[in-house]
């Protein structure tokens, strides 16, 4: 034992004799005398080690999160960083074991060597994987972006996608478009919620199957658009930040990306108004800034399409019945019902739709899985109601703020009345735009224009104007249509938005509502259904225009004097009867004006100044002289069609009159006919009388 001790020692001593003697005495004494500054120093760089590999372990988490892979010299560098920390923590322990041991003699020779190790090879790794660590430590130089995480087109395809021949027709017509060198601009027009959405996306995501780009990428641009977003939404597709190092690239820049893709098709969803593509936004706008660039977009208005410059443009329509029903069966899940109670409400409740996909989906997937019950209370509100009021249709899926968006886009307000105003028809009306001129200039839509020709020509341009922006359907010969779910919209507006003082009152009833205030209502229109008794008294200060029309049991002979004296006390403007079979007389002989029935004097309707009357079978004669008199002071018109029993305009009745009494009829404002109307009938009394159709006419005094 002494031996080996002997031995130990003297090999220990020999070692470090031979390190002083071949090395510079001072250099190998440093070792020990910086012993305890290098323990120091690891001490110092564990910790930074350990803050460093926390901090790069986070950086690992949240690129993870972001869904981006890391790079290989990433996890090396954390495993690196684990294996020294461990070498650090043993060095560590070893010291503290050896001052327990050695504390009152130090054993120098064990000092030397790891002293020497530390500055030789301890301390020079740690800063170098603290360097490593710092470099990945930097935002964004821990992981790269997946390939397969960036957007393509093909996500955003629906498994849900239903192709109706509406749909297939106009997809078609695209991908014959995007085939075609010539073209570079395609639109794709339809009313809101026909799907427009969901067909370009599928269209696109068919041009890249069929090889026709490399990039098929989509943004949205809404009516208020905001530019740097749509090319942040571009971008992704691409890659590409528009971000650079805390600043925004130019669109130069953005364009310069864009030519970089031999082939790519751009789809903008949603536009509204004209877009200056490259100035806007950065999209090469001809074939000589980038020829391999197509351009694809989706509108409500055919304006757009003309200002856009479009080569191409394809319409979007409703759904037939067969395919409505199909998607209504598929939404609703009646594919595999075998209930006909439910199958037969369906049906009924599809018709409501009028074939706007957008509809039928909200409306179908609110039914699904519903009793027969629920089936039937949906089916009845929706005769007397609107879809907006039926339970379980979220906002985002629902086509009224859908169309409202519409109605809110058309720039003036006579234009936004003139739709109010069709909705005055009912459901399916075939509406002659004549009528609405006529309407309209009872309705003083376009202020300060007075002439009816004048008044023609700005309805015929509203008109188009609706039938550009889908919400009017053309039926030819000068007559439109609106489609149910936009007449629905259009009626919700006119009663839920104070801002356009306009409120529409349309109808089929068999009595007069009782329940409901009508003292907001500009225009009333009772259509296509006997009223057999009107109210007692009629509160509508500011009705203009009051239709009753094929109201065939119509009987005035049973209407309340409290109904006409509360119409004298209207501001009513415009007073149109039509199809009314049963019709014998404007206004009873037993209510006119009397020397006792004050309330009738002086004037019976002070604000009235136009009556049309139209193909009223049995009426024999319009008014008395007593309302003749003075109860007209403002009447500008008076026009009747198709009157084949008419005798009279002015039935003297009893009153009692002198051969001379024909000059008290007073109607100073009435004006000469414009319209150009068949016959005209002129006395000393009264300028011009516009008369149609044929009719036995005499005077009575």
């Amino acid at each position: 034992m002494a031996g080996f001790v002997e031995s130990a020692g003297s090999n220990s001593v020999g070692t470090l004799l031979v390190d002083w003697v071949a090395k510079p005495a001072k250099s190998q004494l440093d070792y020990v005398r910086h012993f305890h500054e290098n323990v120091q120093k690891l001490e110092e760089k564990r910790k930074e080690v350990l803050e460093a590999r926390d901090r790069l372990q986070h950086e690992i988490e949240e690129t993870e999160r972001q869904l981006q892979l890391i790079e290989a010299g990433v996890r090396s560098c954390q495993s690196k960083a684990e294996e020294i920390l461990t070498q650090a923590e043993s060095m560590e322990k070893r010291i503290a074991e050896n001052k327990r041991c050695f504390n009152w003699c130090p054993n120098w020779w064990w000092r030397y060597r790891l002293s020497k190790k530390l500055e030789k090879k301890t301390l020079p790794e740690i800063d170098q994987i603290l360097d490593k660590i710092a470099k990945f430590g930097q935002s964004g130089k821990v992981g790269y972006r997946d390939a397969s995480t960036v957007p393509t087109i093909e996500f955003l395809s629906s498994k849900d996608f239903w192709a109706s021949k509406s749909s297939k027709a106009a997809a078609d017509q695209m991908i014959e478009a995007l085939k075609d060198e010539k073209v570079s601009r395609i639109a794709l027009r339809g009313m809101g919620g026909v799907g427009k959405t969901t067909l370009v996306r599928e269209v696109g995501i068919q041009a890249k199957k069929l090889d026709l780009f490399d990039k098929v990428v989509t943004a949205t641009v809404s009516k208020n658009p905001n530019f740097e977003t749509i090319q942040d939404e571009i971008a992704k597709y691409l890659d590409f930040s528009m971000d650079d190092r805390g600043k925004r690239r130019s669109k130069q820049e953005f364009c310069l990306r864009l030519q970089k893709e031999k082939r790519i098709l751009i789809i903008l969803d949603d536009v509204w108004s004209k877009i200056k593509l490259k100035e806007d936004i950065g999209i090469p706008e001809s074939d000589q800034d980038h020829k391999g660039c197509k351009i694809l977009f989706t509108t409500r208005r055919h304006q757009v399409v003309q200002l856009m410059d479009c080569q191409k443009e394809v319409e979007l329509g409703c759904l037939d019945v067969e395919d409505a029903w199909e998607l209504f069966q598929m939404k609703a899940g009646l594919r595999n019902c075998n209930d006909d109670a439910i199958k037969k409400v369906a049906a009924e409740v599809i018709k409501k739709c009028q074939g706007l996909p957008v509809s039928i989906i909200a409306l179908g997937a609110a039914l699904k899985g519903k009793s027969l019950a629920q089936w039937e209370a949906t089916c009845r509100r929706l005769k007397s109601r609107r879809l907006m009021d039926i339970e379980d249709i979220d906002d985002d899926e629902n086509t009224y703020l859908c169309l409202e968006q519409s109605f809110d886009y058309l720039k003036d307000m006579p234009t936004k009345k003139c739709l109010l105003l069709c909705s005055l028809f009912p459901e399916d009306y075939k509406i002659n735009v004549e009528e609405l001129v006529r309407y309209a200039r009872g309705l003083e839509i376009f202020k300060g224009i007075h002439s009816i020709e004048e008044v023609r020509i700005e309805v015929f341009a509203a008109v188009d104007n609706l039938k550009d922006s889908c919400l009017l359907l053309d039926c030819g010969k000068s007559r439109v249509k609106m489609h149910d779910t936009v007449r629905d919209v259009a009626l919700w507006i006119s009663s839920n938005r104070k801002d356009l003082d306009f409120v529409i009152k349309p109808g089929a009833v068999e009595t007069w509502p009782k329940d409901e205030s009508l003292e907001s209502c500009t225009a009333i229109y009772y259509k296509t259904s006997p009223i057999a008794n009107l109210p007692e008294g009629l509160v509508c200060p500011n009705l203009k225009i009051l239709l009753l029309g094929r109201n065939n049991y119509f009987d005035p002979t049973r209407t309340p004097s409290a109904f006409l004296e509360g119409m004298r006390a209207l501001q009513l403007s415009d007073l149109y009867i039509t199809d009314c079979e049963g019709l014998e007389q404007i206004i009873e002989k037993d209510v006119e004006p009397s020397s006792q029935d004050h309330y009738l004097q002086p004037i019976c309707f002070p604000n009235l100044t136009h009556i049309l009357i139209w193909r009223c079978a049995n009426l024999k004669s319009l008014f008395s002289v007593s309302v003749a008199r003075r109860g007209l002071p403002k009447l500008k018109r008076l026009v009747v069609y198709d009157m084949s029993e008419l005798e009279q305009v002015f039935e003297r009745g009893d009153v009692s009159m002198a051969d001379g009494d024909e000059v008290l009829i007073q109607l100073p404002q009435l004006e000469e006919d414009e319209d150009g109307m068949e016959g005209q009938y002129a006395t000393a009394q009264v300028k011009t009388w516009a008369i149609g159709g044929h009719i036995r006419w005499r005077w009575h005094y």
